[in-house]
């Protein structure tokens, strides 16, 4: 668990891209951050303001006072990897990247998916996304609402990792009608780095989750999956939502998050392996 808490319980953040604009995704964070009330330090990084909605704002990741423990990143895709190399060198070994673009989006994607990887290894930085929607907390010493979902989380004791975003976005508005709250949020994304099995191993020793819900569209590292799932699942229920297990959803699970698909038999007997729902 101590491994990733600087991740999903961090106490100070760094915004890459927070912006005034209205209608722009920079500006929907910092409001999402600051309508959750989130209790750490939050820094905003744009070269054209000195404040945004009261956040000390600096022009570039180099001049910023302090290490957060998370910095998010939503600048373009041509602007990630330099990003990446001002915070490894500032000393920021945590990042969410939810800037579009890479293995999902083609070739060029997938050589610029693997220099984003190789760089934060580098630098020994582990990294949720690219292409992901963020993450949350709700615990109440944290609070901390790092996504661009126009429904603000309802605190509750589910932990729900989400390879979509956009149906990450659907289920947090269907869990406000049915009065559902959850404990931690990860939309991974394109997975390139951390993935599911690294989000559980922390939500099985938080003491704030009670329930995992999984929406996958790839199962990846099936032995170590299996080997924590099995473990995990016997004090905490976890049901999984795998797509991809038709032609039409592996095509759609591809182009969306560059995801392979598996045999549905093949996936329904390996999840039941693993004592998933």
């Amino acid at each position: 668990m101590e491994g990733l808490k600087k991740l999903l319980a961090p106490r100070s953040l760094a915004v890459i891209g927070a912006s005034r604009k209205n209608g722009s995704l920079g500006k929907m964070f910092i409001d999402a951050i600051r309508q959750m009330n989130y209790r750490g330090k939050i820094y905003a990084v744009n070269p054209k303001a000195t404040e945004i909605n009261g956040i000390p704002c600096f022009p570039s990741v180099e001049q910023l006072p302090d290490i957060p423990d998370l910095a998010v990143i939503l600048l373009p895709k041509d602007f990630v990897l330099s990003s990446i190399e001002a915070l490894g060198r500032l000393g920021v070994r945590h990042v969410v990247v939810i800037s579009a673009g890479f293995r999902e989006s083609g070739v060029d994607g997938r050589r610029r998916e693997a220099l984003l990887i190789q760089k934060a290894g580098h630098f020994g930085m582990r990294i949720v996304g690219p292409n992901s929607m963020g993450l949350f907390n709700t615990a109440p010493e944290l609070s901390l609402n790092a996504t661009f979902s126009p429904t603000p989380p309802q605190p509750g004791h589910i932990g729900f990792i989400s390879q979509s975003g956009a149906l990450g976005v659907a289920v947090l508005e269907l869990s406000v009608e049915r009065g559902i709250g959850f404990s931690v949020f990860v939309s991974t994304g394109n997975k390139a780095d951390i993935g599911d099995v690294d989000i559980l191993e922390y939500l099985a020793e938080d003491d704030n989750t009670r329930a995992i819900i999984l929406y996958q569209e790839s199962i990846d590292n099936p032995a170590r999956f299996r080997e924590v799932c099995s473990r995990l699942s016997s004090r905490k229920p976890v049901l999984s939502l795998k797509a991809g297990r038709s032609a039409a959803g592996l095509k759609a699970a591809s182009s969306h998050t560059g995801a392979l698909a598996s045999d549905d038999v093949v996936a329904d007997a390996f999840l039941r392996q693993c004592g998933i729902l």
